[in-house]
This record gives C-alpha cells, sequence and structure tokens, in this order.
C-alpha cells in the first residue's frame, strides 16, 4: 500500500515538472508535454525496467557459460532510453 502513495506522490511532482517544464496550465495533460520533450512517463520508466529486468533473466538462463560471466557482471540499472515512438500508448 505505501509503494503506491508513494509511485502517486512521484507521479503528481512528475507532472508538476513537466508542466513547469512545458510552461503549461496547471492543468494540462503531461503526455503532449512528454512527447514534446522526449521524456519518459514514471509508468513508461517503470514498464520499461520490467521489460529489461525479463530480457536479462531470459537470456541468463538461455546462454553458454561464457556470455553468463559477462550478464553476473552487468548492472541492473542500465538506461536504455528508446526512441519515443516505440512505446506504446
Amino acid at each position: 500500500m505505501a509503494a503506491k502513495a508513494i509511485l502517486k506522490r512521484v507521479r503528481t511532482l512528475q507532472n508538476k515538472a513537466l508542466r513547469a517544464i512545458g510552461n503549461a496550465k496547471y492543468n494540462a495533460k503531461v503526455k503532449p508535454i512528454c512527447k514534446k520533450f522526449n521524456i519518459l512517463s514514471l509508468d513508461d520508466l517503470i514498464e520499461l525496467e520490467l521489460v529489461k529486468i525479463s530480457y536479462i533473466d531470459i537470456v541468463k538462463k538461455h546462454c553458454q557459460c561464457q556470455s553468463q560471466v559477462y550478464f553476473d557482471k552487468m548492472p541492473m540499472h542500465i538506461h536504455i532510453i528508446p526512441e519515443r515512438d516505440t512505446i506504446s500508448e
């Protein structure tokens, strides 16, 4: 329950920051602002991290020993920024 409250607060802060960056009204939609500045929303970032973790887990299960050493040393917080049009709305 606490995690949902924290995510809601972070989402609200991100929306306020996006509106400030975009010089938009306090109640303006943030998706157009995200697209304009090529910024991922909090929900998109969470989804991206989950996909990366899943991908790494799948590859670890199906790779050979030499690749395994590479993935064991790989940090889990790899930041890959996809092109905006590759993210579902």
